[in-house]
């Protein structure tokens, strides 16, 4: 039955649609707004998948029957359709042909020619259109009331003459009481209508004042890429005359030579931004030269940084340090907890030693561009709706040239964040520069709509940037029902570890990835150690339809373990009609009294700013509301190092990623980079990349197979009569980690068991499985 009264804006209902012979008529959920008609098979399909719509402005609707009709567009769009009964095709008549009218209306409106009108003029012009229409029906009702008072006075000389014929006129009295009954409520009616259409006058200007904030964005936006554009086109004429070259000379972005350069826009701060409903700013101007570390760059924007290590300290030789210990989370945890809590610089020594550090390399930061490969994405993804997706086999067409192994590496783009904190006497400063890390993490994936490969389960991947910027990283598939990768990196300055799960839902329209797991993060020198939840969930929207993109939400905290000092961070989901800025992220830097002393805001895929809060204020809590927070001048902890053009034809990689999956010698057997499918995609043989994907999996499975018979035969052979306790994994134990429970947490971690580093350089890969 539809729902509400008939109305062109908003009308719903369920109604029988003709689907083919076999089927016949299928209930489906109709909506009917803004001169669109749509259906879903369920009312909660709303949410996420329509299933078809049909504009009523260039449609016809006909009636078959007492309780069909169709709705046609030209022959290239037909609906049949059915109601329940007579009156419920009617109202569904009705509604059409009124939401039609309107939609003619407003598209013959919309070409008419002329300057474009306000939207807030012209709401005040039809307030006032039906506030003399209202005044114009008051007229008339005091007409029809002045009428009726002479039609009584008529009825009642009737009456008389009735009395002394013996007829009566009571009739035509009810009748003309009535008629002043119906006119009063139809001047009423009316001036209800106006009241509620000035009532919602104030949402209406919010509205557009929110689309008229957007488009002034967008235009900036415009106007300083123009800007940009016509600074580098003079800077590459000025190159070209100082050359005598007709063109400007390519620039590697890994040599390391790039100019620098005065910008305004680098040098220009703003005030902090809205977070969590209260409003930061700045005590004082800005200076003219702020200090400016941006990682990933040789150089700061001025000559002394800020909490950022110099070029000399950046590619210093690392000093003499212990042989590698690879101690467990609990034993680090039990040093920590017995008694050493006084002297946090106590943390054993088990990172890198002199004879670790490797030589300084050059890597690749191109690869081959993807090829044009067209793939039906719908007809491959409309009978996945609601499955996990790692369960689904999905061709390479689809992906992107590197193994998850390989893309949680790339947590570390910018792991010079964290020689930098590790410089930072003030453990709330080194918070901040904690948080700016964890966000750089997603500084890439905005651009980055293919999916990793799913790894084997054992897969590992290796990176040892030792020789250029000081750290090494290991990564290991540990699970994979659910997906779970175990990572561990070092530093002489730091240690980082975390466990990444992976849970995805495909959802018609758009992709979720749902992480879960945590990381750990120690700095050798202060004793502090990090800890975190995985809690922001990325979107990938515009699957089926539109342009893909990546959007980023949620909420987590940083803790530090040793002050009890704590950093919550919220990333603002993007909404068309929000006034945030998009990709908008804020934090906030709270003491061990949950005092907020820092304020980190950004967007996650540009910069990172953190400022001193001034003053002190209330206990924090995400839901409480401040206002007027003084903070310092901000300072940039971090900033994207920009993509190179060309990276749209190569998956969307920037330098960093297309240098994971360089071909080395040396390296494990088990290692991503000598996967064959994923080398075969990135060559562009995507044919053969699908069959060996296929080949692989299916010896993955038969692994599987091998596992558990062999355990229930051990079981069988144990006495036991029921069945084993199988789970997913079961009879496999990883190479490089081992699962425990983190003291401080209580929480299930993989810790890494060393050995690899010590394996490879010895030369020899013994006891390995067999995985490609």
């Amino acid at each position: 039955m539809p729902d509400g009264k008939v109305s062109p804006d908003n009308y719903r209902g369920w109604l029988y649609k003709w689907t083919n012979y076999i089927k016949g008529y299928q209930k489906r959920w109709f909506v009917l707004s803004n001169g669109l008609l749509s259906y879903y098979r369920t009312q909660a399909e709303m949410a996420h998948t329509c299933r078809g719509t049909i504009n009523l402005a260039s449609a016809t609707v006909d009636t078959l029957d007492s309780c069909s009709f169709v709705i046609g567009k030209g022959g290239t769009q037909t609906y049949y359709l059915r109601a329940a009964n007579e009156v419920d095709r009617q109202k569904w008549v009705t509604a059409l042909g009124l939401a039609q009218a309107k939609a003619i209306k407003m598209l013959e409106s919309s070409d008419d020619e002329g300057e474009p009108r306000s939207p807030v003029s012209e709401t005040v012009k039809a307030l006032k259109a039906l506030g003399e229409k209202a005044h114009e029906l008051k007229t008339y009702n005091e007409l029809v009331s002045k009428h009726a008072q002479m039609m009584y006075g008529i009825i009642a000389e009737l009456d008389r003459s009735a009395a002394a014929s013996g007829t009566s006129g009571k009739q035509i009295q009810e009748k003309a009481t009535l008629f002043k009954i119906s006119a009063s409520g139809m001047v009423n009616a009316c001036g209800e209508f106006l009241n509620l259409a000035r009532s919602y006058e104030g949402r209406w200007q919010k509205t557009f004042e929110a689309e008229r904030e957007q488009r002034r964005r967008l235009e900036e936006t415009v106007e300083s890429l123009a800007r940009e554009h016509n600074r580098l086109e003079e800077r590459c004429m000025k190159e070209s005359t100082s050359t005598g070259n007709l063109a400007p000379s390519n620039i590697d972005e890994d040599d390391g030579e790039e100019e620098e350069e005065e910008n305004e826009d680098e040098n220009e701060f703003f005030d902090a931004e809205e977070n969590l409903d209260e409003t930061i700013s700045t005590s004082e101007p800005p200076p003219k030269d702020v200090s400016i570390f941006i990682p990933g760059h040789s150089r700061s924007v001025s000559d002394v940084s800020v909490g950022a290590p110099s070029p000399a300290e950046m590619n210093e030789p690392l000093g003499p340090l212990s042989p590698v210990m690879e101690p467990t989370v609990a034993a680090v945890a039990a040093q920590k907890l017995s008694g050493v809590s006084g002297n946090r610089a106590l943390i054993p020594p088990f990172t890198l030693s002199d004879g670790d550090v490797g030589r300084a390399t050059k890597r690749r930061v191109v690869i081959a561009p993807k090829p044009n490969c067209r793939l039906n994405l719908w007809s491959l993804m409309k009978n996945c709706i609601g499955r996990e997706l790692s369960k689904i086999p999905l061709p390479v067409n689809i992906n992107e040239p590197l193994s998850f192994t390989q893309r949680i590496v790339e947590d570390l783009e910018y792991a010079d964040i964290l020689v930098a904190a590790a410089k930072c006497d003030n453990s709330l400063e080194q918070l901040a520069h904690v948080a700016a890390f964890t966000i750089s993490s997603y500084a890439n994936t905005s651009a980055r709509t293919g999916k990793p490969f799913n790894p084997m389960l054992g897969e590992t991947f290796e990176f040892d940037d030792t020789g250029n910027t000081g750290w090494r990283a290991l990564a290991e598939q540990v699970g994979h029902h659910p997906p779970e990768t175990a990572m561990h990196a070092e530093h002489k300055e730091w240690l980082f570890w975390q466990d990444y799960i992976m849970g995805s839902k495909f959802r018609g329209q758009y992709l979720q990835i749902i992480p879960q797991g945590c990381a750990h993060l120690i700095f050798h020198r202060t004793g502090n150690h990090y800890f975190y939840k995985r809690g922001v969930i990325s979107t990938v929207h515009n699957i089926i339809v539109g342009r893909l993109y990546v959007d980023q939400s949620g909420e987590f905290d940083i803790v530090n373990h040793t002050t009890n000092e704590k950093c919550h961070i919220k990333y603002y989901p993007y909404s068309y009609f929000s006034r945030e800025e998009p990709k908008k992220v804020t934090a906030v830097v709270c003491d061990a009294h949950n005092i907020p002393r820092y304020y980190v805001f950004g967007t996650w895929d540009r910069q990172v700013q953190y400022a001193k809060i001034r003053g002190n204020l209330p206990v924090y809590t995400p839901t409480t509301k401040r206002a007027n927070i003084q903070t310092e001048t901000p300072i940039v902890i971090w900033q994207r190092t920009p993509p190179k053009p060309t990276a749209d034809t190569m998956y969307g990689l920037n330098a960093f990623a297309c240098s994971l999956n360089e071909p080395e010698e040396g390296i494990a057997s088990t290692d991503s980079r000598l996967r064959p499918d994923q080398r075969l995609m990135e060559d562009g043989d995507y044919d053969s990349a699908n069959g060996k994907k296929l080949e692989l999996e299916e010896k993955q499975r038969a692994r599987r197979r091998e596992r558990e018979a062999r355990l229930t035969k051990e079981w069988t052979s144990a006495g036991h009569k029921d069945k084993p306790p199988l789970g997913p994994d079961a009879g496999w134990t990883a190479t490089w980690f081992k699962k425990e429970v983190d003291p401080l947490t209580n929480l299930p971690t993989h810790t890494y068991k060393g050995g690899y580093w010590e394996m490879k350089k010895g030369g020899e890969w013994n006891g390995l499985p067999v995985i490609f």
